[in-house]
């Protein structure tokens, strides 16, 4: 009788284990929880987008500023054109940072439910995705902490070229080097972004293959 209140106890056990596995929601793919910040990232590009036309536009104050400060005109238009242009893209980098700043949060969410995952393949290719993006948002990071001390050169030299009394060269010829500096380390963290925006765009690409292989 023994054996037997053993034997069912073991197969209500089992019979209870198989309920509560049926019972459980079924796993979401490792490529569509990624794909979460890949939605996100959206936001950045178009911000960046946004960002690369008022640079242009700001290359284009520059050469007027210059050209008309020559010719000895009136600055003052076009360096309030320049302040405007200036707002515009820190505020556009607040929102990219802003953005960045919630995909960071999402990492962490999605890195506790993708290694729950039962699929090792999926799993691990899936957590080397958030270790690239981890990478890849500290270098954005950087790069918009960069961008603003860039902004922040402009905005030294245009205000010494406000001034009504013969302009300091020896100190804009500084703030010149400074803001060059900056540019340049502006296009190197730019092309790290890039590569790294690649690398994490091939590699969901797989992903996303296994996906639809099933």
């Amino acid at each position: 009788m023994a054996r037997i209140g053993k034997s069912l106890l073991i197969l209500l056990c089992l019979s209870l284990l198989i309920i509560v596995n049926s019972c459980r929601e079924p796993e979401e793919p490792a490529a569509n929880q990624v794909n979460r910040l890949v939605v996100n990232d959206e936001q950045i590009n178009e911000s960046f987008r946004e960002i690369a036309l008022h640079e242009q536009e700001d290359m284009e104050l520059y050469e007027l500023i210059l050209k008309r400060g020559k010719e000895n005109g009136s600055l003052e238009s076009l360096l309030d054109q320049a302040q405007v242009n200036r707002e515009v893209r820190r505020k556009l980098l607040d929102q990219t940072q802003v953005t960045m700043n919630g995909s960071k949060k999402l990492v962490s969410q999605l890195q506790f439910s993708l290694n729950e995952l039962s699929v090792e393949k999926e799993k691990t290719l899936a957590l080397e995705l958030l270790n690239l993006y981890e990478h890849r948002a500290d270098t954005l990071e950087e790069f918009v902490s960069t961008y603003k001390q860039s902004l922040l050169a402009d905005q030294r030299l245009y205000e010494m070229m406000r001034k009504d009394a013969e302009p300091d060269l020896v100190k804009i010829k500084q703030v010149l080097q400074m803001r060059n500096n900056e540019f340049a380390k502006l296009q190197e963290l730019r092309r790290l972004f890039n590569q790294q925006t690649a690398t994490f765009n091939s590699s969901n690409e797989r992903l996303v293959e296994m996906k639809q292989r099933g």
